[in-house]
């Protein structure tokens, strides 16, 4: 029997950024010395590096059933996540010829509701968890309507967070999150945000093409998944107003349309036409590779989110190609712009399309150009490399394993 710790992987996710984060969580738990199971849908384990797949013992996991039925309750959805996990952990024992020491939850958003009561993860749990929280909750104020939440729901929120098997939230931004811990459980721990971030040997078609209709002219883009909590409607007000010979547009990703708005629609419609278009619309999931040629090929990358207070690896891909970024003032985004240099910042998106003025070109190209700018890219990027993850990870299993990690590493 392995003297090494089993340390499970939790996703019930396959697509977006899921694929990349179970492989870098994995390679950073094999760094450390432990034994990596993973629990996830089969299209998340194809997905991943080749390297972190062979390290992991996977146990494939098809939840999508639960998370698609429209008739559960957020409560019921998370209830039968849980009851779910619990058997599929049960099942890994075959595969693992143990029981894990501990689990870490690389999305405890759809695992955690604001009512879940905690019995439900102390009955399909037999070990410690850790739980990346991607949208942990904001704290109440004091307004009318979070008072009367704090009065109605006295006692009953989040519930889960008092058990005992909750040992750490890891967070991608730790600013505001001592409402989550009670006197230190669970613990909180800051984790980087991380992106891939390769460029392919040969340009693909996309970005000649690309390159073809901007002609010359400045790139401002929007990449990733498209949806219009991105800010896809400030982005197309400013492909309106924009001068023409400065700037052109590009939306690279597949586009979520039922988030857009009929003015982002109709909007759409009208700057893809040809001949004369302002926009350019790929829609479609685009590889890691092109994805970052795309942002490699732009003059501003937009990350001008709506409402948006958590983070976002696109920062990671914006300093990794030194393009300057475009967001709100409002959290992660905003204060990492901010701390680092890395671009500009507009108070929401409402005031984006007026940053699009005549000169507005010249003035992100010489930003680009500046050292301060640079430098602070490599420093967001020191801070955010996925080898910092083992030094948090390690917090994690210090916190979960006591003294066996230390063990477990020095072998």
């Amino acid at each position: 029997m392995s003297l090494r710790p089993l340390v499970c992987l939790v996703d019930p996710h396959d697509n977006g950024h899921h694929p990349m984060y179970a492989g870098v969580y994995a390679d950073a738990l094999t760094a450390l010395g432990a034994d990596v199971g993973l629990i996830a849908p089969e299209a998340l384990v194809e997905a991943m590096p080749a390297t972190a797949r062979g390290a992991a013992m996977v146990v494939s996991w098809d939840p999508a059933p639960i998370l698609r039925d429209r008739a559960l309750s957020a409560e019921a959805k998370a209830c039968r996540l849980w009851e779910s996990l619990g058997a599929v952990l049960d099942r890994g024992r075959a595969v693992w010829g143990r029981y894990p020491d501990c689990i870490v939850q690389l999305f405890i958003d759809s695992f955690v509701t604001e009512l879940l009561p905690r019995a439900v993860i102390e009955e399909n749990l037999g070990c410690p968890f850790a739980g990346l929280w991607f949208k942990p909750p904001r704290p109440l104020g004091w307004g009318g309507r979070d008072l009367a939440k704090r009065i109605v729901r006295w006692g009953r929120r989040y519930q889960t967070l008092r058990s005992p098997l909750w040992a750490a939230i890891l967070l991608l931004d730790t600013v505001g999150s001592s409402h989550l811990s009670c006197h230190g459980r669970p613990q909180v721990i800051g984790v980087p945000e991380f992106s891939v971030t390769t460029l392919p040997v040969v340009e693909p078609p996309l970005v000649t093409e690309i390159r073809r209709r901007a002609a010359g002219r400045r790139i401002c883009a929007l990449v990733g998944s498209l949806e219009g909590r991105k800010g896809v409607r400030a982005f197309l007000r400013s492909a309106v107003v924009a001068p023409a010979d400065e700037w052109f547009f590009v939306m690279a990703g597949k586009a979520a349309w039922d988030t857009f708005d009929e003015e982002s629609r109709a909007a759409l419609r009208r700057l893809t036409m040809e001949p004369h278009s302002r926009v350019l619309l790929a829609d479609r999931w685009l590889d890691d590779e092109t994805l970052n040629a795309v942002v490699a090929a732009s003059g501003l990358l937009h990350a001008c989110y709506e409402r948006w207070p958590y983070s976002s690896n696109m920062l990671c891909k914006s300093a990794a190609f030194h393009v300057p970024a475009l967001v709100a003032d409002e959290g992660y985004l905003g204060r990492m712009v901010r701390d680092f240099g890395l671009g500009m910042t507009v108070p929401s998106g409402e005031h984006m399309p007026a940053r699009f003025v005549t000169g507005f070109a010249v003035e992100v190209a010489s930003y680009a150009a500046r050292h301060a700018f640079r430098e602070g890219c490599d420093r967001y990027l020191a801070a955010n490399r996925p080898e910092a993850l083992v030094n948090a990870l390690r917090s994690v299993l210090a916190v979960t394993l006591g003294s066996r990690i230390s063990a477990a590493e020095a072998r």
